[in-house]
Order: C-alpha cells, then sequence, then structure tokens
C-alpha cells in the first residue's frame, strides 16, 4: 500500500477528474487511499480482489463505483469497453 500512497500523493495537487482502476485490488483498505483524491471513480472487479463484499462497502464510502466486466462506460461523448 506504500506505493499507492506515494503515487496517490503526487497526484493531488494535479486534481484529476476521474479514477479507473481494472481490478485486482488487493485490499479493501487501497480504497481510502484511493478516495483521498476526493474524485468520482470505478473500479473493474479482478480475478484477485480478496473479500469483494468489504470492498464494495468501502468503495461505496469513497464515492468510487464498484462493477463487474466487461463495462462500458461512456465519459465526455467517448465510448470504452474494460475488461
Amino acid at each position: 500500500m506504500e506505493n499507492l500512497e506515494l503515487l496517490v500523493n503526487k497526484y493531488l495537487n494535479r486534481k484529476p477528474d476521474y479514477i479507473i482502476h481494472l481490478g485486482d485490488i488487493d485490499s479493501p483498505f487501497m480504497i481510502p487511499i484511493l478516495g483521498k483524491l476526493n474524485v468520482e471513480g470505478l473500479l473493474i472487479k479482478g480475478n484477485n480482489d480478496g473479500d469483494t463484499d468489504y470492498l464494495g462497502v468501502k468503495c461505496f464510502e469513497n464515492n468510487i463505483k464498484f462493477v463487474c466486466p466487461p463495462y462500458h462506460l461512456d465519459l465526455e461523448g467517448k465510448k470504452f469497453l474494460l475488461t
């Protein structure tokens, strides 16, 4: 989780508009770290996500949508297929 903390701290000043994570969150405790960015986000379920029920709770608490692949995303007039 240390690397994720470093990454989030690096991007706090850049203020991203949206986060997309393409799966394999090892621990639900990583979600509040992403939540520090205070932006809307999307997490695609991976095949190595650990406790997915608790992961869903942490995503909800941090304004991150937790979905299963494949997922169709419309973002700013662009269409994405996330797997």
